[in-house]
């Protein structure tokens, strides 16, 4: 979040009034952005916000992945690219080995997205990976359960 004298553009929130204790922030972070420290400004010049905020995380599925494949394997391949902030491989509840694919998370999106374009289609083990962005998990809804049946008859 940004603070300036200048009318707001595009995705800004103008906000004509403020009092001088919001006005002399210091180094707080605030919903992800950083406001650096401010002057107090004159009550009847208004401070605007720049709610655009950039660098957000990203989290990208790979799949194809060997079974060999651990997850500080796949930390190493991806941390070439930026900062990953997590490398999680998804195991199998019965047997506990890797289902193959995985997410990592990185904490720039620039920094996703080139490990995106670098990776996608690269050939690791023997084998080509797929990198998407990963998509929010559907709600598949609870289990459901089975009707009971009770008894039949007084036997």
């Amino acid at each position: 979040m940004r603070l300036s004298r200048t009318p707001p553009s595009a995705g800004a929130i103008s906000v004509p009034t403020l009092t001088r204790d919001l006005c002399q922030v210091s180094a707080v972070s605030v919903e992800s952005a950083l406001v650096s420290r401010r002057s107090v400004l004159p009550e009847s010049e208004p401070l605007h916000f720049d709610y655009r905020v950039r660098n957000r995380s990203m989290k990208l599925y790979v799949g194809n992945l060997s079974f060999s494949t651990t997850e500080a394997q796949l930390r190493e391949l991806f941390s070439a690219h930026g900062e990953v902030a997590s490398a999680t491989l998804v195991m199998d509840r019965e047997t506990g080995r890797p289902r193959g694919f995985g997410f990592v998370e990185f904490s720039n999106d620039e920094h996703a997205r080139a490990a995106m374009a670098a990776l996608s289609g690269k050939n690791i083990d023997g084998r080509d990976l797929t990198v998407n962005e990963a998509k929010p998990r559907e709600n598949r809804g609870g289990g459901g359960g089975g009707g009971g049946g009770g008894r039949r008859g007084n036997w």
